[in-house]
């Protein structure tokens, strides 16, 4: 048994989290899973990666980029490569296999050109040079068929089957994966990233490959999950992807935790069926003399066991009997489901049942699908007026960004002086936009204890400003370790400001795989500095497309340093023009290089005026 030789190991992590498409609900917890796995894999007590050699690619929705990420892993991994996938799998209308993409389309003629052909990555891992070479589908092929006449089970096996790796799948073909709405991970890599937190459950040292199956096929069934399947082991059962942690790490990411006051004895293990197989006859029997709790109850405990139909049934006795909480468990069952259609139907009854969360979700879709911000304003302001906070955040933020502040800090306030946190974060950065920094403090602080992460990130730059660096680092660290971004992306920039290159590309790179399209910026900057272009220009490639300016700064200056000084100064006047001084010094200088002082000193000028 051995741990994987890190520097000679390679890790890539894809992702789609949310869809175009409306045949494809929305999958929240995939974000969730790849930070989480990044974070294991590049931990010292687990697989210990570099962090730059574990990608995360969250919705990444541009094909070249993933392959140019793949390629590159293949030809750079020589004794393991993992790649890891999470989102919808498809089956094309030739039984082909297919990764979903954010704007993926799974209409016949359109599913081919929207998402990732499987094949594709199949070929790709084939011909790796990895000694050992691992791919993780974290998804599922069945009841995504488009118009095929394939039997899925049969088509789905023969692909995944990938010469020379090790394919560890989070359900058999034949049956659907798991993703819970209400869960920070989806089940499977819930239960994955449990058992590479906590280590080998017995007395070894290292967790092997097989060790992680045989737990992941002991679990998942026993919460009510499907059993995963492992294809192709050889000999790479025996590698291992984590150590036994410090005795003073814990963490729990299962999906379904046990409750730890019962023994894991086989009396224990019969005494919790038998308790909950009583609780099950007496919810069945309040249920049926009308009982509406009993049937949510009910209901809950079916789907969690998997048994849909009947989950269905005692949640739509649950809504005839006028029960909000019925009609918005079947929309949510049925969106689980991919039966869009009928969650609408449930949706819009729980809307005139007076949800506020139904009302909050048509606003949103509103926006999504049409951009009839004013329909969106109506349904907004409803929930809003029946005291919802999310609905007065949302209207505040709708108001905002329609040029109505005044509007929007009255409803801000109203949410923060209802005590909620995210009002308090809102009120907070619009008076600081009004310049009322003092009492934008105040609210950032109060939303700050209450745990709000970005009114972390926020208060923390507010005291780097002031020159408390030392407040600031706290604040910025908080909000980091929370998952946030922003804060990561500013333990980076505080880091990078006392000299600490080293950490600071650390927190880059954590923001940039979270997604925080400043971190990327930031982090291609710290590697050009390096004098790794390659990588350098990848993430300037993903920061641009997400709408960092200072990523044009960057491209500029890596085609700079590889010659190409036309291309590098249209990079840096597409930058200047959106305000970005250091792309006018960088063009002042490069002007002045070419002996062209006029035009250098007019940039020079523009850069040093307090209005460029």
């Amino acid at each position: 048994m051995r741990l994987p030789d890190a520097d000679l190991s390679r890790a890539l992590l894809l992702g789609a989290s949310k869809f175009s498409d409306a045949e494809l609900p929305d999958l929240p917890a995939v974000r969730n899973n790849l930070t989480a796995l990044a974070e294991i894999l590049t931990s010292s007590w687990a697989t210990a990666l570099a962090p730059q050699h574990c990608v995360a690619l969250p919705d990444e929705d541009d094909r070249s980029v993933i392959g140019d990420r793949l390629t590159s892993a293949a030809e750079q991994a020589e004794d393991m490569l993992l790649v890891y996938y999470a989102g919808h799998g498809l089956i094309g209308p030739d039984g082909d296999l297919y990764l979903s993409m954010p704007a993926t389309r799974i209409g016949r003629k359109m599913l081919a050109w929207t998402a990732l052909p499987f094949e594709t990555v199949r070929r790709t891992l084939a011909d790796a040079r990895a000694e050992n070479r691992i791919l993780i589908l974290d998804c599922c092929f069945s009841g995504r068929a488009i118009g095929t006449m394939t039997d899925v089970t049969s088509a789905v096996v023969s692909q995944i089957s990938v010469k020379g790796t090790c394919t560890l799948a989070s359900s058999p073909a034949n049956r659907p994966s798991s993703a819970p709405t209400t869960a920070k991970f989806t089940a499977y890599t819930g239960e994955l990233l449990h058992v590479l937190h906590r280590g080998p459950g017995d007395d070894a040292e290292l967790l092997t490959i097989n060790a992680i199956h045989e737990h992941l096929a002991t679990e998942l069934p026993s919460k009510g999950f499907p059993p995963p399947e492992q294809r192709n082991t050889g000999t790479i059962s025996r590698l291992a992807l984590a150590r036994r942690p410090p005795s003073h790490h814990y963490a729990d990411f299962a999906p379904a935790p046990r409750d730890s006051s019962a023994a894991a004895t086989p009396a224990a293990i019969l005494h919790d069926r038998s308790a909950t197989a009583s609780r099950e006859r007496e919810l069945r029997r309040v249920a049926a003399e009308g009982g509406v709790r009993a049937m949510l109850e009910l209901g809950a405990l079916l789907e969690e066991r998997g048994e849909l139909a009947d989950a269905d049934h005692w949640y739509y006795q649950a809504a005839s009997m006028n029960s909000i909480k019925g009609a918005l468990s079947l929309a949510a069952l049925f969106e689980k489901q991919g039966q869009p259609r009928s969650a609408e139907v449930w949706w819009d009854k729980a809307v005139s049942m007076g949800s506020t969360l139904a009302m909050i979700r048509k606003g949103r879709k509103l926006l999504e699908g049409s951009n009839d911000w004013a329909s969106a304003e109506r349904w907004y302001r409803a929930a809003a007026d029946k005291g919802d906070p999310l609905g007065m955040n949302n209207l505040t933020v709708l108001l905002a960004d329609h040029g109505r502040p005044d509007e929007a800090v009255a409803w801000a306030r109203r949410a923060a002086n209802a005590g909620d946190a995210s009002g308090m974060f809102n009120l907070a950065t619009l008076l600081l936009m009004q310049g009322l920094a003092v009492e934008a403090r105040s609210w950032f602080e109060r939303s700050a204890g209450l745990g709000d992460t970005d009114a972390m990130a926020s208060l923390a730059g507010m005291l780097q400003e002031q020159g408390d660096l030392s407040g600031a680092s706290c604040w910025f660290d908080k909000s980091a370790n929370a998952g946030n971004p922003r804060g990561m992306n500013g333990m980076g920039v505080l880091r990078m400001s006392q000299g600490e290159w080293g950490p600071a590309e650390v927190w880059f790179r954590r923001g940039a795989n979270a997604g925080d399209c400043d971190a990327m910026g930031n982090l291609a900057y710290c590697l050009v500095l390096r004098g790794d272009l390659r990588e350098s220009e990848f993430w300037c490639h993903r920061a641009n497309k997400a709408g960092n300016t200072f990523a044009k700064v960057v491209m500029g200056r890596v085609l700079k340093a590889r010659g190409q000084i036309d291309a590098a100064q249209s990079w840096w006047e597409a930058a200047a023009r959106a305000g970005e001084k250091d792309a006018m010094l960088c063009l002042a200088e490069t002007l002045l290089e070419q002996g062209d002082p006029d035009k250098a000193t007019h940039w020079y000028r523009r850069a040093t005026s307090s209005d460029p």
